[in-house]
């Protein structure tokens, strides 16, 4: 994976996550557009080597256990998180219907 040093407007960039964005941002699509199985396998395989595969899977658990809620401010300044555990997804696996 190529990270374009050109893209970097801050030093925050430079940490872990402005270059996960990067990763994200080559990989955005326009208008809903979803990506292909090759892409979507290229993103997992750049995020792997970028947060190493025990990271990454720790990541996606927490993605498919809880559901994330963001509040801004008007002014987007500041903003907090709200998680709630996704009950129903665990109970759907510990029956083995997923």
């Amino acid at each position: 994976m190529t990270l374009h040093n050109e893209n970097l407007i801050n030093t925050d960039d430079l940490f872990i996550p402005g270059l996960v964005q990067q990763v994200f941002n080559k990989y955005k699509r326009i208008n809903g557009i979803t990506l292909t199985p090759a892409e979507r396998l290229q993103l997992f395989t750049d995020l792997n080597a970028l947060l190493g595969e025990v990271l990454l899977k720790r990541a996606l658990y927490l993605l498919d256990q809880w559901n994330f809620i963001t509040y801004y401010t008007a002014d987007r300044f500041r903003s907090i998180v709200e998680l709630t555990f996704c009950a129903t997804i665990e109970r759907y696996r510990r029956e083995g219907r997923r």
